[in-house]
């Protein structure tokens, strides 16, 4: 593997972790957000972030095959494993009040706030957060179990 090929890995591994990273952290402290200050743009920006994220998660396990850094790169996912439950606990409410029921994004952060019309996008407000979840859960798991190697009880 020639050094740019080296260099191009590590990266594109680094600039995934930092938005995996910095997806979760928004995500676990989205019910601390204030809609009113914020307005409807927070749920935009979000899933912006979202796919700006989903775009990168194909780049993490490119770094699982540079010699030397395997180990730095598998500690990387323990944190991130970590962060992945408690957002997506974070997610729960609006997946229930604003994806099954007819409430506006604000209206789950502040249920006494009248937020006006909801958007056609709200419903899939959670869903899409579910899925790029998921997504940088199997990037992480691909350190550990690359692919044609997944767990199983043989080992």
């Amino acid at each position: 593997m020639s050094l740019a090929e080296i260099l191009l890995r590590i990266g594109c591994t680094l600039v995934g972790w930092m938005l995996a990273y910095g997806y979760c952290l928004m995500l676990a402290v989205v019910a601390e957000l204030d809609c009113v200050a914020l307005g409807a743009r927070f749920g935009r920006d979000a899933l912006v972030f979202a796919g700006l994220s989903a775009a990168f998660v194909p780049l993490i396990p490119m770094g699982r095959r540079v010699a030397g850094l395997e180990l730095i790169f598998k500690g990387f996912t323990l944190p991130l494993l970590a962060l992945l439950p408690l957002a997506a606990i974070e997610l729960l409410p609006f997946f229930e009040a604003a994806t099954l029921g007819e409430a506006h994004l604000c209206e789950v952060l502040a249920p006494a706030s009248s937020a006006g019309p909801r958007p056609f996008w709200h419903p899939l407000w959670a869903p899409v957060h579910f899925g790029v979840l998921l997504g940088l859960a199997w990037a992480a798991s691909r350190f550990w179990w690359p692919a044609g190697e997944g767990p199983s009880p043989d080992r």
